[in-house]
């Protein structure tokens, strides 16, 4: 059986893999979490200011929780944007 990367729980569905990771779906909803919040914030900012918010400041408050998925600041950073260019690239 495969098992979660991030906390080691044994997993038989529902399981999410992310770039070569395994998170069952309570860290993978944890993950959801971080990219919606700052994808959110990302593209509010966007609309309303034309510019992004500073990520670095926003992983701050996320560390903790980045830490115990065992993904990189700069892993969910190049999602987000990537996930933002996706978006943005759609509206045109």
């Amino acid at each position: 059986m495969p098992i979660c990367s991030a906390c080691g729980k044994e997993v038989s569905m529902g399981y999410r893999i992310i770039r070569n990771k395994i998170l069952c779906s309570t860290c993978a909803e944890k993950f959801d979490e971080i990219v919606d919040d700052l994808l959110a914030k990302c593209l509010e900012e966007y609309f309303t200011k034309h510019t992004l918010p500073n990520l670095d400041e926003e992983l701050k408050k996320y560390e903790k929780i980045i830490n115990e998925l065992k993904f990189s600041k700069s892993f969910i950073k190049v999602y987000i944007l990537s996930r933002f260019a996706s978006l943005i690239s759609r509206r045109s």
